[in-house]
């Protein structure tokens, strides 16, 4: 009885000497766990998302009600850098009929009175000369002087870049209607859609599930990525995670899925086919520049020339490359004999983007070309041979687009298109033609005496544009989907298309 009295007396004076050293009961009190307490930015719960820019309001919330729990009486919070330094004013919400003894407040604190802690509780804004880094959120729970619970929360400050994340969107290649149904075993482009501040450089990690497919930094191109489908039919999430910078904290980031179908149901999403005799050239732009009429050789591969990288881009549910002023496309040279009467068909489908050349034929050791170019809603067909021209002009139906950095007035879908011209006895002609019900499905020649000789080379875009205007030689003018070069011109192709084209309008019209 005697041994148990004095272990009893022994323990109470060990907890009697820990008290006493202790310099405030704050450092006892505290539990873990008792009040859900977070943040919220944007709409994004901090633990989901943690980076704060100079702009944005945090909003403190408990997760559970305590309007019912009498011992709550305030909440503090403080913010501490990285070398564990409080920084800045210190926020204190406290309930009206409750006060914080006055000491235990200083004049750079901030008092909100609140009705209820189940209230939407007032923003609190960062510093306005903190800058970028890993600071700390401590949020202090209290009654009284005492504090109740003690929570600390990582975050990342942004400084001024504002950043949002919108969505993830996919585009596949050719012309479908069904954005989330993916056939098997097709290249896809999912691409995030973000509103951040230019001078910002985001880096994205992409998933499949849980895997990594892809990462890297916005500026360098890891904005969309390529990936290919499944060979059998499943339920796929693609994800992407976005740090404003890169996550060497291991803070976690902006994050956002999208769910696709994978299906073996297949549908034509391209204009023709490789099994066709005259086909010389096929490009179909699934991620690649590769011709597909000569898949095994890469001489036949598309050469970009230029002082600026085309872009990958998505529009209307399919995908593709621009080409421009300053980012060109340029197909294999074509030979032909000076005494043979040579007709070649080019079928494409494309978008104009802004201004300017969009195709040309330039023919070589001569002052000849055939030049496709856009200027407001008028596409024009042109022949020059020196100071001599020739053209016919297209109107263009026009709506506004929302393709980032296109003209407000460039068409929401894409064209389809055939121009086929020839060579003969010192005469060029050419004719143009825009597939589809919304146009005149008439074609018209042109045609212009000129010294040509024996070759000639396409290229998707111009490496000096004399028809654009100054200031507009950067953005790009075209994006392409779709592009063959054919011997002669396969007016089955055309035909079938057109029968194509007033089917589906049938259809859509019923």
């Amino acid at each position: 009885m005697c041994v148990r009295r004095r272990m009893i007396i022994i323990f109470l004076s060990a907890l009697v000497a820990v008290l006493g050293g202790c310099e405030a009961m704050e450092d006892i009190l505290p539990f873990a766990g008792a009040y859900k307490i977070n943040l919220q930015i944007n709409g994004i719960v901090l633990d989901e998302c943690s980076y704060v820019s100079l702009n944005d309001g945090i909003h403190p919330f408990f997760e559970e009600s305590v309007s019912a729990d009498q011992d709550v009486s305030a909440l503090i919070i403080n913010i501490k850098n990285a070398n564990d330094e409080f920084i800045g004013s210190r926020i204190i919400y406290e309930l009206e009929q409750n006060d914080l003894i006055e000491s235990n407040r200083s004049g750079y604190d901030i008092v909100y009175k609140v009705k209820s802690f189940d209230d939407i509780l007032a923003p609190y804004f960062l510093p306005e000369d903190l800058p970028q880094g890993v600071y700390s959120i401590i949020l202090q729970v209290m009654n009284g002087r005492n504090i109740l619970q003690k929570t600390e929360k990582s975050f990342f400050n942004l400084g001024m870049v504002d950043f949002k994340f919108e969505r993830i969107n996919v585009y596949l290649p050719g012309i479908t209607k069904y954005v989330n149904h993916v056939p098997v075993d097709t290249i896809v482009m999912p691409e995030v859609d973000i509103d951040v501040s230019h001078y910002a450089n985001p880096y994205i990690i992409w998933y499949e599930g849980k895997r990594i497919i892809g990462e890297g930094y916005y500026n360098d191109g890891a904005k969309n990525i390529f990936w290919k489908s499944p060979k059998q039919s499943c339920f796929v999430n693609i994800s992407a995670e976005i740090f404003p910078v890169r996550n060497s904290e291991k803070l976690p980031g902006y994050k956002k899925e999208v769910s696709l179908v994978v299906s073996s149901i297949s549908f034509d999403i391209h204009l023709i086919s490789e099994n066709i005799p005259q086909l010389l050239h096929w490009y179909t732009f699934e991620g690649n520049l590769k011709d597909l009429k000569s898949v095994s050789s890469d001489d036949h591969n598309l050469r970009l020339i230029g002082n600026k990288n085309s872009e990958w881009i998505g529009s209307d549910g399919t995908y593709g490359i621009t080409t421009g002023v300053n980012n060109v496309l340029a197909l294999p040279k074509i030979d032909f004999p000076n005494d043979a009467v040579k007709t070649w068909q080019v079928l494409f489908r494309f978008k104009p983007l802004n201004d300017g050349n969009i195709f040309s034929v330039q023919f070589d050791k001569s002052n000849v070309s055939l030049n496709l170019i856009q200027k407001g809603t008028v596409l024009t067909l042109l022949l020059k041979s020196g100071d001599k021209t020739i053209s016919y002009n297209v109107e263009i139906k026009i709506i506004p687009d929302q393709i980032s950095g296109a003209s407000a007035a460039a068409p929401m879908s894409f064209i389809t298109a055939g121009i086929s011209f020839s060579v003969l006895s010192g005469v060029i002609s050419a004719q143009f033609n825009i597939i589809g019900d919304s146009y005149d499905s008439s074609v018209m020649s042109i045609a212009l005496e000129a010294d040509v000789h024996n070759e000639f080379r396409i290229f998707l875009g111009s490496v000096s544009d004399e028809n654009i205007s100054a200031g507009a030689e950067s953005k790009s003018t075209a994006l392409w989907d779709e592009f063959a070069l054919y011997y002669r011109p396969p007016s089955e192709i055309l035909i079938s298309e057109l029968k194509k084209t007033d089917t589906e309008q049938l259809t859509d019209d019923s």
